[in-house]
């Protein structure tokens, strides 16, 4: 059986822990689960919706497609101080200047993208915490 290469190599990647790593190989390997086909649980693309492995899975692929991005590639790219702030697939990311804020809201959709993946717009926005601080005094 085909295992999920970019997953497995991801998680080779962000964990030292090999029995952990050879534990959840062996899910990803394994062929059924209670008579069930695991090909029909477990899509070579994506994560297993409602699976235990899912959690794990999403959160060592965001780690190396987003949280390394972030701390490596852009935050030496930007002026001023940045920080992010992740919880399983929801992120806040504060930014000194408004400018380091724009070029992130810019080039996410496209870093993501690599990845298959995708901002959704309704949750995606740049808001001023000085304004945020204003609008709260004068209420």
């Amino acid at each position: 059986m085909k295992r999920h290469p970019f997953i497995v190599l991801l998680y080779r990647k962000a964990q030292r822990d090999n029995t952990f790593r050879h534990a959840l190989i062996r899910v990803i390997d394994s062929r059924t689960v209670f008579s069930v086909r695991i090909e029909d649980l477990y899509p070579m693309t994506g994560t297993p919706q409602g699976g235990i492995v899912s959690p794990i899975l999403s959160n060592l692929y965001l780690h190396i497609v987003l949280d390394e991005w972030f701390q490596e590639v852009l935050k030496s790219r930007l002026k001023g101080y940045a920080i992010m702030c992740r919880y399983a697939d929801d992120w806040v990311c504060a930014f000194q200047y408004r400018e380091g804020a724009r070029r992130f809201y810019n080039v996410l959709p496209k870093r993501l993208g690599r990845f298959n993946l995708e901002v959704a717009p309704s949750k995606t926005k740049i808001v001023s915490l000085m304004q945020v601080e204003i609008n709260r005094y004068l209420s």
